[in-house]
């Protein structure tokens, strides 16, 4: 934890209010946010507000931030609305920017009745399948109290004004990624012969979101279909256990190898040929961003966002995200021709290098905040 450096630079103070920075997308997001955001002319300031006892990515973004506040370590659960509103008079916070977090959600009354002036700015990811969570709860509660939303994607504006937000208000801001610097073919993937087992990895939490038996569904029709594989399922989850088991029943445990967290990705990606995804719904996800700049292709289900990522010129969609033959047959044809798979791989690269470059996702935000903030005394 950090504290505050001293105000009064003539920069920009911006309160990034989060539940936690965990492993995932959405969090490496958040570090993405501090680390591009321009010092010069805004001064980042983090609050957390849930007990995170992995709360990985905060080590990255205390060099970044002006201070740095995980509130259940101070305070009780009566005294958060208190601090931060305190917080924001002290420290001459002009921009607050909450993502995903409930307590930060349900202070929005507050934080508008206590500073008129204050640009407040809400950043969501994805709505559930049921259309539970924070899309509806916000857009029906809040939205007349907010400045702007930041959205991920068209399909999640689309979502979030099917609730009553005024779509003025909603601003594509793709996550993007660093795909020059951070995340590369590192050169050691080697070749692949057609008679060589395709390289597959499964990455994510082991959660019914994510639907890991479908993906077991799919290897095991894809082996019997005699197309020649090996799954790395790099992630942890409570469906472990039910989906090894289901591996077992199925006669695929031996080409299902199971690995746990990673916080070290690249080398997943580099050991493999194609990401496999199988998910129930997705916000926009940075496994499909990571896996197409290092030249993995991407066979995907058609939730979400994801049409607006890839399409059949770097990867594969499948329409029916339930249908098993149609994974099986992308898989079948990336295994039969290795360099058909290495075309598309390359391919996928370009897109993200030149359509969701991560300068573009912090340019973006910061233009916002000029435009919401021009003509407002501070």
């Amino acid at each position: 934890m950090t504290a505050p450096a001293p105000g009064g630079d003539g920069r920009v103070g911006v309160l990034y209010l989060a539940p936690w920075v965990i492993p995932g997308g959405a969090d490496k997001g958040t570090v993405d946010w501090f680390r591009l955001l321009d010092r010069t002319r805004f001064a980042p300031h983090l609050i957390t507000t849930t007990a995170a006892a992995n709360n990985a990515f905060v080590c990255d973004i205390e060099p970044l931030a002006e201070a740095v506040w995980n509130l259940p370590d101070l305070l009780d659960d009566d005294e958060f609305g208190p601090f931060v509103l305190g917080y924001v008079e002290r420290h001459d916070i002009r921009v607050v920017h909450i993502m995903n977090c409930q307590f930060g959600f349900d202070l929005i009354p507050a934080l508008r009745a206590a500073r008129p002036g204050l640009v407040i700015v809400v950043q969501q990811h994805a709505e559930e399948v049921d259309r539970s969570g924070y899309v509806r709860y916000v857009a029906t509660r809040y939205s007349p109290l907010l400045d702007a939303y930041s959205a991920t994607s068209v399909d999640l504006k689309r979502r979030i004004c099917s609730h009553g937000a005024d779509e003025r208000l909603v601003r594509v801001i793709y996550t993007g990624i660093d795909a020059t610097d951070e995340w590369h073919p590192l050169g050691t993937r080697p070749p692949r012969r057609p008679s060589d087992p395709l390289r597959v990895l499964f990455a994510g939490r082991i959660e019914d979101q994510k639907d890991p038996a479908l993906m077991v569904d799919v290897v095991a029709a894809a082996r019997r279909r005699g197309i020649p594989l090996v799954v790395d399922v790099v992630g942890e989850g409570s469906l472990r256990a039910d989906t090894e088991r289901r591996a077992r029943e199925l006669g695929v445990d031996d080409v299902l190898r199971f690995h746990g967290v990673s916080l070290a990705m690249a080398p997943w990606y580099e050991a493999n040929d194609v990401l496999l995804m199988t998910s129930r719904f997705e916000g926009i996800p940075y496994v499909i961003f990571e896996a197409m700049a290092m030249e993995l292709v991407c066979v995907v289900p058609d939730v979400n966002a994801n049409r607006e990522l890839l399409d059949g010129s770097v990867g594969f969609v499948v329409d029916d995200r339930t249908d098993v033959g149609a994974y099986v047959a992308a898989l079948a044809a990336l295994a039969a021709d290795p360099g058909r798979c290495a075309a598309l791989g390359a391919a996928a690269r370009r897109r993200v290098l030149e359509s969701f470059p991560l300068t573009r996702m912090a340019g973006e935000h910061m233009a916002l905040y000029d435009e919401l903030l021009a003509g407002r005394p501070g």
